[in-house]
């Protein structure tokens, strides 16, 4: 009946398609694994480590340290000099474990490399991760971009992340050879214990093919959110690709006796199950699935309907569908999240069910699903701004209704988005030229043309003889044609594809320029990536992404937006960028990019009647009252105007009367008197 604790987890879940690297299998160990305890002043924490039936079992206690009156550590190892594989072309660290035991002190650290401003003991990459308590081995993908070599060594928390420096951020060399991989329990006192089947890299590259010198490592990886459409639709989940993890949980409460399931299966989620009834309540419990880590979701604050795309071949009347932790005042403790019902018909066919984001309440009864107070009746209920800006988790429900629950799933989307084009080559707007790299005999050539509603950017970027460097090559937009405000939105997408590998492309907006840049360094400029394909996709760039202070040799960023708000794109450039430039640059190679239009997303919309608004208040809008109560004012009116009619015209005949009435409505403000009647 009432939902139990959800648990966050600090990982990475989108993986994208390629190899995996197996760096540990305990099926199988290559290395030598030790534990160690917490040395320090007395440290009380105590484990052990041991390997049986090809899993590694991490198990033990971490308990304050009685002269710091702080939580220790523990730790298990690889404590030998067998060489870990290149894993420079993956994107995630892999870790396919299970626990029965809630603990939310793990991290995971690689290497031996130390901050120059860490402390002597921080040696190493490390990231927090969590795992939920379950029966079965579950993947948690941390993506390298998330360890960092600057960590507190009395806690183990991060001082400064990866994406805040990226001198924090594992260094090829580490990459190329771990030397050493550490798993601790460490900052948070409680008892550990941690299955391990394998530890591997994931997201890989060709592992046989040639690096370049050229080749992005994590620390100059470019975040890239493939989840946003242009046509308004914001892509949260889908089952063909998953980015969450989901689990299945049933009715703890009172001998509940529900039970569901969760799998995906052929690009489908299947929640397949039954809700019966609490023996002790009398009455249906509930069966869910959710999302269990912390995978940020894409910002739908400027969207105005939830969109399932699902089927089901059993009638069901307890569909839910929740998201976000944020809680009603007046709300039951278990009661978290915003949460709407939903039907599906039964049929053969998927169909898109969309539901309106101001249908969902936080204020709903924890044991039957329902909505006691709705966001229309008071706004205070409504999706806030922040929970629509990242949801954090998403779940589905069969609640407070006994039956057999059968549902599929493709996907999960917010719909009714507001996108602002700022190019669109089938209809442009603007005048684009190419440009080659004029300086010092710079011999990099390129082209832009529209053929068919598509930008055409195609050319070479060589080494400019007199430097033994790349040139660059690029097409701008030249015109006093202003661009439209974009201040509200969140990323600036491409809509492209390539034929041909390469690793420099970049793009800049408007002409402000850092006082530590090169002269010639004007704009806003951001690198991103393509990868080899036949379809158009969209590559979404956060607008904090972008730096004006930029080298004017490589195009590379000096210092980012996050390291110093002074570089981000002001608010009069966002308001009109002036110019767009892209770029093939500081890296030499065939330039072939195809661009179908330039869009910002994730735009809010303060006036779209349709979309929710953050919490402000207790008063009811009047404009969304509930249409029943209005039509009982409506009535109560009319039979009052009747009554007081019918009462002055019966006075009237009585002069007596008639006179009383006067008396009673009349106002006498200073010298003057005004009659009602």
């Amino acid at each position: 009946m009432f939902a139990s604790v959800i648990f966050f987890l600090v990982v990475d879940l989108y993986v994208s398609y390629g190899e995996t690297i197996i760096l540990e299998s305990f099926a199988n160990p290559v290395h030598a694994w030790l534990s160690n305890n917490d040395p320090v002043m007395g440290g009380q924490s105590g484990s052990t480590f041991k390997i049986q039936n090809g899993i590694g079992i991490f198990d033990g206690e971490v308990r304050d340290v009685t002269f710091l009156n702080a939580p220790g550590f523990i730790t298990m190892r690889a404590a030998d000099s067998v060489v870990f594989p290149d894993v420079t072309s993956c994107s995630h660290l892999q870790l396919n474990v299970r626990t029965n035991l809630l603990y939310s002190g793990y991290r995971v650290s690689f290497g031996t490399a130390r901050a120059p401003d860490a402390s002597r003991f921080t040696r190493g990459y490390k990231a927090r991760f969590d795992v939920p308590v379950s029966d079965n081995f579950v993947s948690v993908n941390i993506s390298f971009t998330k360890f960092s070599n600057y960590w507190d060594p009395a806690t183990g928390d991060l001082v400064k992340t990866c994406q805040e420096n990226k001198i924090y951020c594992p260094d090829k060399i580490t990459l190329q050879n771990m030397l050493t991989i550490s798993i601790w329990g460490e900052g948070v006192n409680g008892a550990v214990n941690l299955e391990i089947k394998n530890i591997a890299a994931v997201g890989c590259g060709d592992v046989n093919e040639e690096k370049s010198g050229n080749s992005p490592s994590p620390r100059e990886e470019t975040f890239i959110n493939p989840w946003v459409e242009s046509d308004g639709t914001v892509l949260l989940e889908s089952f063909g690709s998953p980015v969450h993890q989901w689990y299945p949980m049933n009715d703890p409460v009172m001998g509940g006796l529900s039970t569901g399931t969760f799998t995906i299966q052929g690009g489908i989620g299947l929640f397949i199950g039954q809700v019966v009834d609490v023996p002790s309540l009398s009455a249906p419990g509930f069966i869910t699935t959710r999302t269990f880590d912390s995978s940020s979701f894409s910002d739908v604050s400027s969207c105005s309907h939830l969109q399932l795309n699902v089927r089901t071949n059993s009638s069901y009347l307890g569909y839910y569908v929740s998201f976000g932790t944020a809680q009603a005042t007046e709300a039951m403790r278990h009661a978290r999240g915003y949460k709407a019902h939903f039907d599906v018909p039964v049929g053969d066919d998927f169909i898109s069910v969309n539901i309106p984001f101001t249908y969902f309440s936080n204020y709903w009864d924890a044991a039957t699903g329902r909505t006691i107070k709705t966001c229309q009746e008071n706004k205070k209920y409504c999706p806030d701004s922040s929970t629509l800006q990242d949801m954090k988790t998403i779940a589905l429900w069969g609640e407070g209704v006994g039956g057999i629950v059968n549902l599929q799933v493709k996907s999960i989307a917010a719909i009714g988005c507001d996108n602002i084009f700022v190019e669109s080559f089938s209809k442009p707007r603007h005048q684009w030229y190419p440009m080659n790299d004029p300086v010092m005999g710079g011999l990099s050539t390129g082209t832009f043309t529209i053929q068919n509603g598509i930008g055409i950017f195609i050319g070479q970027v060589v080494d400019v003889p007199s430097l033994s460097a790349p040139g660059f090559i690029t097409t701008r937009t030249f015109g006093s044609s202003s661009f439209s405000d974009v201040s509200s939105c969140s990323h600036l997408q491409l809509n492209v594809r390539t034929n041909s590998s390469y690793l420099g492309y970049y793009i800049s907006f408007g002409t402000a320029q850092a006082t530590e840049a090169m002269r010639y360094a004007s704009g806003y400029k951001a690198h991103f990536d393509v990868p080899v394909g036949d379809d158009f996709i969209s590559v979404n760039i956060p607008f904090t992404y972008f730096s004006n202070y930029w080298n004017g040799a490589t195009g590379r960023t000096v210092k980012t937006c996050q390291e110093n708000k002074q570089y981000c794109p002001d608010s009069s450039t966002l308001k009109d960028m002036k110019t767009i430039s892209l770029w093939g640059e500081g890296v030499g190679g065939i330039v072939n990019l195809q661009v179908k239009s330039i869009v910002a997303i994730g735009c809010r919309n303060d006036n779209k009647d349709t979309k929710p608004v953050p919490n402000s208040g207790e008063t009811a809008d009047p404009d969304t009252a509930d249409p029943d109560t209005e039509d009982i004012a409506i009535v109560l009116g009319v039979i009052a105007i009747v009554v007081v009619g019918l009462f002055i015209w019966r006075c009237r005949k009585n002069a007596k009367c008639c006179s009383k009435l006067k008396a009673t409505f009349s106002v006498a403000p200073r010298d003057s008197r005004l009659l009602i009647v």
